[in-house]
């Protein structure tokens, strides 16, 4: 179900078109891993948090073309993932002090908030925010200029959404 039609969250996987759909904040309480060397779209706006690490061996992107990320169209306001990792590696193949890791050829689209390091392979390429305790880019890593980001609800810094609760119906008395 969409934002618009239910206020729930939304996260789920079509394996055969390799496309991730994420709607609201989703909490994680473990690690992350995106490893089959694989274009992978994402369509929506979320954010997951994590308590445990984030791998990337592959390209996770929210405009696509061709087999590659589209750095020049990607619009962050419309379509946007966000990964928040809390935990630090050694993790699986996630290295000692990083919270997340980019492998080496890897393309991200989105935003990361590490709380240990951010690291990109060799080759890795990256369009949008990215926050950590040390960002670590490996020979000819490429960062990409991104539009302006209104940080959807649930991000790291975005004001605190809260539900409003209805007056009580049908009371007498």
């Amino acid at each position: 179900m969409g934002p618009s039609s239910a206020p729930d969250g939304e996260l789920s996987w079509n394996n055969s078109t390799k496309t991730l759909t994420i709607h609201g904040t989703i909490y994680i309480d473990g690690s992350a891993t995106v490893n089959n060397n694989s274009l992978n779209r994402y369509v929506g706006q979320g954010v997951i948090y994590l308590s445990g690490t984030f791998y990337l061996n592959g390209k996770l992107c929210g405009g696509v073309s061709g087999s590659n990320c589209d750095f020049a169209s990607w619009d962050p306001n419309s379509t946007l993932l966000g990964i928040i990792a809390n935990g630090t590696g050694p993790s699986g193949s996630v290295p000692s002090g990083d919270s997340i890791y980019v492998a080496n050829g890897g393309q991200f689209q989105g935003a990361f908030y590490a709380t240990g390091n951010l690291e990109y392979g060799n080759n890795a390429f990256s369009d949008g925010p990215m926050i950590g305790s040390q960002i670590i880019l490996a020979n000819n890593v490429s960062t990409q200029a991104f539009a302006p980001v209104v940080a959807p609800a649930g991000m790291p810094g975005s004001p605190e959404v809260y539900a409003q609760p209805n007056p009580p119906q049908q009371f007498s008395g």
